[in-house]
């Protein structure tokens, strides 16, 4: 692209060093503008088709496996319009589930956990406290200092009674125990069909 360019730009000076400002030398120019803008353009087209991309290989063949080994493939996913979420059926018979805490009033201090594959480390709990709410991009999210990995987060973050209060989503990069969940309550409000399943 940068060698195209500079053709394009040697190509005009040329032109109008030989024989001054010209009709062919003005369209030579217009070219090199409409290059140029097409190309400040390339970067949020790439990220764009990046994010299409990714978002293809994560939905094209969904697996999912339990704690007894039996696994499943999910091809019905929703995804939340509003928040990183997604939501799907498991087309399981006598499943344990967790049930949603809603209530938006988690004592400060109230011990927490994570479940998920930490790092590939299969069936992993870990344990923090709820730190407090906080508001990241106009989002209210809970801060907690229980560990989010890679392969827990998108996983449930839960009281010890078992009620989810979230689900992880991110962790303040540069930091130790500082990571979010977005809450129960907007899990509830983004997939309002939960509560008829």
């Amino acid at each position: 692209m940068w060698l195209l360019r500079q053709l394009e730009f040697t190509r005009y000076n040329n032109c109008v060093r030989v024989e001054g400002v010209t009709a062919e030398s003005d369209d030579l120019r217009g070219e090199i503008e409409q290059r140029q803008a097409s190309l400040e353009d390339l970067p949020g087209r790439v990220e764009e088709a990046t994010d299409e991309l990714k978002w293809k290989e994560r939905t094209d063949d969904v697996k999912v496996s339990l704690i007894d080994k039996t696994s499943f493939t999910i091809r019905e996913i929703q995804f939340s319009d509003k928040s990183d979420l997604a939501s799907f059926k498991l087309p399981a018979q006598n499943c344990t589930f967790l049930t949603l805490h809603e209530d938006p009033d988690i004592p400060q201090g109230s011990k927490l956990y994570t479940i998920g594959n930490s790092s590939g480390l299969g069936y992993t709990v870990t344990a923090g406290i709820f730190s407090g709410y906080q508001s990241i991009d106009s989002q209210r999210l809970i801060q907690t200092e229980a560990s989010i990995n890679p392969g827990n987060s998108g996983g449930p973050l839960i009281k010890e009674n078992g009620n989810v209060v979230g689900v992880n989503t991110l962790v303040l990069k540069g930091t130790q125990g500082i990571g979010f969940a977005i809450p129960a309550d907007v899990i509830k409000r983004e997939f309002s069909h939960l509560s008829n399943n």
